[in-house]
């Protein structure tokens, strides 16, 4: 079983509504028990990331709502959640273009032991 890092997609997780929470909950459970095992359709490499790390976790499409959640696995196999949302209520591409800069950034703090006391395999 892999554990599962939610601190930094906490505040998001607890603004779902009750049946989007469920549905989120079980996309993170599927992770939790396959790890990095898990593959397509609920977890796709981010294509054109500049640490060849990052991934996302992939809810399927629910009343509207297409919810991901990027993130990338620790030396210990943890799963660290960097940055979740709505990607239907952005705009697919400006999602993209906004949440993955931030989840790159988010890893580089990661490896760096003065920002974060989690340190990130390169």
């Amino acid at each position: 079983m892999c554990k599962l890092d939610l601190s930094r997609i906490q505040d998001w997780l607890d603004s779902l509504d009750e049946d989007s929470r469920n549905r989120v909950d079980m996309a993170l459970h599927e992770l939790a028990l396959q790890g990095p095992q898990l593959r397509m359709p609920l977890v796709k490499l981010i294509e054109g990331s500049t640490t060849h790390a990052l991934k996302e976790l992939r809810i399927a499409k629910y009343h509207g709502h297409i919810y991901r959640i990027l993130f990338c696995f620790g030396p210990d196999r943890e799963a660290v959640m960097l940055v979740a949302g709505d990607k239907a209520s952005h705009g697919m591409k400006h999602w993209y273009e906004w949440s993955i800069p931030v989840a790159e950034e988010m890893i580089q703090q990661l490896k760096d032991p003065a920002h974060c006391g989690l340190m990130l395999g390169s």
